[in-house]
């Protein structure tokens, strides 16, 4: 007979399996399958960090991505599958950027608008879905697409918001702490 600390250890693998299959069962159909899948990995972290889902026309993920790790204030993401077209998961119809606010407040930020806006009107010009969304701790989530806060062509220009602002210095931030790490880790 087994001992009991076999026992739970069976029994908890199992449910953590379960839980996995589940997860990458679910199917993306909607701004809020996405925060469900997300949020038990960064629903209640006391740092920013984001999940990218990359879904087809049947919700079925496709590719799941963690861009940004501990950062402090904001995310750097630039979503190189829409400017790089080999890197696109094939039959991609949808892309979910999902962030958590650990202040607690859903409320998506001006530059959470702005961000997810460019990148909204880039995903379109290749037929694709693009949404933004903050999650909380307290289990709730805002969508710029359900919340219709996408800012328009226009109003993007007036902001300045280009790829100068959402390719070339996020690109260069993401580069410089890439190199900041491998020479921190060197240096140990």
């Amino acid at each position: 007979m087994r001992s009991p600390k076999i026992r739970t250890i069976v029994i908890l693998a199992a449910i953590l399996l379960l839980g996995t299959i589940s997860t990458l069962a679910m199917a993306i159909r909607s701004p809020y399958d996405a925060y469900q899948i997300t949020w038990p990995e960064i629903g209640a972290l006391p740092h920013e960090e984001a999940i990218v889902l990359f879904a087809d026309q049947e919700g079925q993920l496709l590719k799941q991505a963690r861009v940004t790790q501990h950062q402090k204030g904001g995310i750097y993401y630039v979503p190189w599958e829409l400017l790089i077209d080999p890197l696109m998961p094939k039959n991609t119809s949808s892309i979910y950027l999902v962030h958590n606010h650990p202040s607690g407040n859903p409320t998506l930020s001006q530059p959470d608008i702005e961000l997810g806006s460019f990148w909204t009107y880039e995903a379109l010009q290749k037929g694709i879905q693009f949404d933004l969304l903050a999650i909380t701790a307290n289990n709730g989530y805002t969508s710029l697409v359900e919340t219709g806060r996408l800012l328009s062509k226009e109003e993007l220009t007036q902001s300045n918001s280009g790829y100068l602002s959402y390719v070339v210095r996020p690109g260069i931030k993401i580069l410089g702490s890439g190199f900041a790490k491998i020479f921190a880790d060197s240096a140990k």
